[in-house]
């Protein structure tokens, strides 16, 4: 009798240690379950920021970028309106020196016809 209690107990003990066991096993799967969903979460926000900084980052490059070709078309019209102002001054000098000999040849005309 003695016996069959010690292998019924042992029996008992076996299934403890397995129902204990399975309920690490679950324990377990359970944790690294929750560690894999927060460091998906975590890497997804992480993801979601750099996101964030580079779309701020390509928005203050475009800013500068504009204001430096704004700079760079002031500065070219700027040349331009010179240079034409600097041709329009020389036509004009040009035009003027060209007066007197154009009247000069027009009172020409007229008192020799």
């Amino acid at each position: 009798m003695n016996n069959k209690k010690e292998v019924l107990s042992m029996s008992l003990d076996a299934i403890r240690n397995i129902s204990d066991a399975e309920e690490a096993v679950e324990r377990t799967k359970a944790e690294a379950i929750s560690q894999a969903k927060k460091a998906l979460s975590d890497a997804e926000k992480a993801g979601e920021k750099l996101v964030a900084d580079a779309i701020a980052r390509g928005e203050s490059e475009s800013v500068q970028l504009i204001k430096n070709v704004e700079k760079q078309a002031a500065v070219k019209a700027a040349e331009v309106a010179s240079n034409t102002e600097n041709k329009k001054a020389a036509m004009m000098a040009h035009a003027e020196s060209r007066m007197d000999e154009a009247a000069a040849f027009i009172i020409e005309r007229i008192v020799t016809d």
